[in-house]
């Protein structure tokens, strides 16, 4: 995940800043075709099952037929898979037309099966009648804007459907006996104690009770590998050196008492840091202004804000607000509240967002000729949801290369094992929890008693300060 957050901070400055000027949000009156058709898809992905890969590769298809429905209709851009040229009397309106039946052909194939299937096609065939279109226009006749739309549809669609996603087994992984993931770990029990896994540097499914997923839909208690045959997914333009590997390769990820012993253990106390920072209650203040935060290098979180608003030329003015608030928010956004679109779909949200800014210009790079809303539309979603997908490919198949071990466990893990900071202590074990003051502790049976910092917790034990969790009542708490 941490490669896909770099991955999607290329998109952030090199899409999102570079390519756009952000000026102060507005609604927009019009929005082209292209941007219809993508919060079409938006709106789907909001009430089907949470699959962050499965979802940025249906962008990339969108985007991919959208593109190509207008580049069908330009003397000189080349379409991505359809690369066949028309002329007609108004290009603009062959272009309208050919964009939604390319666009209403891919959205149904994808979500013909997806959870609320039946309210999302529903949707789409009142889109396309809502704009004049019939849904039962299949004709494949390119001297018709339909069809050189539905023509598009057929050709991206081949070119997807066999590309490793495994989209007619509904997504699902091969079987074991063809190369499936199988989990050397059973299952955590999250509603128990301790730890079930005999590998800790590996990953293990967890067990929830009467799970249910973002929207609240019953998924089994039992959690599934998401993506797992996103290993053989192929990308927009990655390449690697053999089939097997990952599309970017990293290195293997630190492993406790194996190689990256030390950095193991410390990225597990920083984990159980940030999320004591998630409480609210524990006075610390934090300046989230563009003057304080942002302004990253490349691939990094290294910024220390912006020197002048753009658009003003003035300094940002501070916005100071408690830690524990601000970081919970940016938590629960990117981990998809009800009704998310899962976090590679909220850049088209923030995308969208900025383009239809008041007072957005239209330039690649900010130079050159400004050009109309639809070819901007076009190319910047083209462009998104390519790197989108490019950096779902890559996350995913290093996650199931490595079969990297998941917070939950290891802290576990350890924790149930010990300390590992005194060897003359009590609770020692050389694979235990670093202690560290008002962080991770020992239970005594001084702090154990009534009004102690770990009254109620068993003496010896090691104690760890995260966030409490959902107050009983958020909306007053």
């Amino acid at each position: 995940m941490e490669l896909m957050l770099k991955s999607m901070r290329w998109i952030d400055k090199s899409l999102l800043i570079s390519l756009m000027v952000w000026i102060a949000p507005s609604a927009h009156a019009v929005p082209s075709i292209a941007q219809i058709w993508d919060e079409q898809a938006l709106a789907a992905i909001r009430i089907d099952r949470p699959n962050p890969p499965v979802h940025a590769r249906n962008l990339f298809s969108l985007s991919a037929a959208m593109y190509d429905a207008w580049a069908a209709y330009d003397e000189v851009a080349v379409g991505f898979v359809y690369r066949g040229k028309h002329s007609v009397g108004i290009v603009s309106a062959a272009r309208h037309q050919a964009i939604c039946y390319a666009a209403y052909r891919i959205l149904k194939e994808r979500f013909a099966l997806s959870l609320n299937a039946a309210t999302t096609l529903a949707a789409l065939n009142a889109q396309m009648t809502a704009l004049g279109f019939n849904v039962a226009n299949t004709s494949l006749d390119t001297t018709t804007p339909a069809g050189v739309g539905n023509a598009v549809a057929a050709a991206v669609s081949a070119w997807f459907i066999n590309d490793g996603a495994r989209q007619l087994q509904s997504y699902t992984d091969y079987p074991t006996n063809q190369g499936g993931y199988v989990s050397v770990n059973a299952p955590l029990y999250t509603n128990l104690n301790g730890t079930t896994a005999v590998d800790v540097n590996r990953w293990q499914p967890l067990y929830v009770i009467n799970a249910v997923d973002q929207n609240g839909n019953p998924i089994g208690s039992l959690q599934s590998y998401v993506g797992a045959q996103w290993l053989g997914e192929r990308p927009f333009s990655l390449t690697r050196s053999a089939s097997n590997m990952p599309w970017i390769d990293p290195g293997p990820q630190p492993r406790l008492n194996g190689v990256g012993d030390a950095q193991f253990r410390s990225e597990v106390v920083d984990i159980i840091r940030r999320s004591s920072e998630l409480s609210p209650d524990d006075g610390v203040m934090v300046d989230i202004s563009p003057g304080a935060l942002g302004n990253n290098s490349l691939g990094n979180n290294d910024g220390n804000g912006y020197a002048l608003n753009p658009s003003t030329g003035l300094p940002y003015a501070t916005n100071i607000v408690k830690r524990g608030d601000f970081t919970r928010v940016l938590a629960e956004y990117w981990a998809d509240g009800p009704s998310s679109e899962t976090p590679p779909c909220h850049w088209n949200v923030i995308a969208n967002t900025v383009k239809n800014s008041v007072g957005f210009v239209r330039k690649i790079g900010g130079t050159g000729p400004e050009l109309d809303e639809l070819e901007w539309d076009v190319k910047m979603y083209f462009s998104l949801n390519t790197a989108v997908h490019d950096a779902a490919c890559a996350a995913w198949s290093i996650k199931r290369y490595y079969n990297g071990y998941r917070p939950i466990s290891a802290i576990r893990y350890m924790g149930g094992l010990g300390q590992s900071s005194n060897p003359a202590g009590p609770s020692y074990h050389p694979s235990g929890l670093p202690l560290v003051a008002d962080l991770i502790e020992v239970v005594t049976a001084a702090t154990a008693q009534s009004g102690g910092r770990h009254f109620g917790l068993p003496v010896g034990a090691v104690a760890i300060h995260t966030w409490p969790g959902q107050p009983a009542s958020p909306s007053t708490q």
